[in-house]
């Protein structure tokens, strides 16, 4: 990051930085063991890859019911017959980007920005299962009043990072019906929000030395 003006300016990775967080990222997956781990695990790299200051993972629970958690509430948005940058990204199964909401004739306040988000550009990116169907969206948001734009460079960084999720669907079974959703891992231990924090800045000034 770097200020101008006390305007912080979010600088482009170098492909060496870019490659050491993929390095570590995957190593995380192998550590998080529940949906709720890997959105911290997601939300946190995806802050540190592009300028978005707010990040959501939305799962797709039916056809057209995405779901999502916040910090005090479990919001449930049901994509209906009305235009959408989310219904697009849905349907096209393309990440969205966009930045200016008030020039998109697709941006749909009352789905697009649930969070009442005081949002300038967005970010979306559909995360694929390992049977490439879509089983949740990334949000990703860039304020009002922040000069930083998303670039393509922030996709292409997103959809090698998403590239080595291996997620499996919920379903259910006869061994164990309870069984709502796993991911395919080896390992059990968490790494928290503050370790992992922690980590991703080390590799910052590991690639400086």
């Amino acid at each position: 990051m770097e200020k101008v003006n006390n305007t912080t300016i979010k600088k482009e990775l170098s492909h060496e930085e870019f490659e050491r967080m993929l390095h570590f990222f995957k190593e995380d997956l192998h550590n998080n063991t529940d949906p709720d781990a890997l959105s911290r695990c997601l939300e946190n790299y995806t802050r540190e890859l592009t300028p978005a200051q707010a990040i959501h993972i939305l799962y797709l629970k039916e056809v057209n019911t995405l779901e999502t958690k916040t910090s005090d509430q479990v919001i449930t948005l049901k994509i209906d017959h009305e235009k959408s940058l989310i219904k697009e990204c849905l349907h096209n199964k393309k990440p969205q980007l966009i930045n200016d909401i008030r020039r998109d004739p697709i941006y749909n306040e009352r789905i697009d920005n649930v969070f009442s988000y005081e949002l300038k550009n967005l970010l979306l990116m559909p995360l694929y299962d390992i049977n490439h169907n879509i089983f949740a969206l990334l949000w990703a948001g860039i304020p009002k009043g922040d000069i930083n734009q998303f670039i393509t460079q922030d996709i292409e960084h997103l959809q090698k990072l998403t590239a080595e999720l291996s997620y499996v669907s919920p379903r259910e079974n006869k061994e164990n019906k309870e069984n709502k959703e796993e991911l395919t891992i080896n390992k059990t231990t968490r790494i928290e929000p503050p370790a992992l924090i922690k980590k991703i800045k080390s590799i910052f000034s590991k690639s400086k030395n």
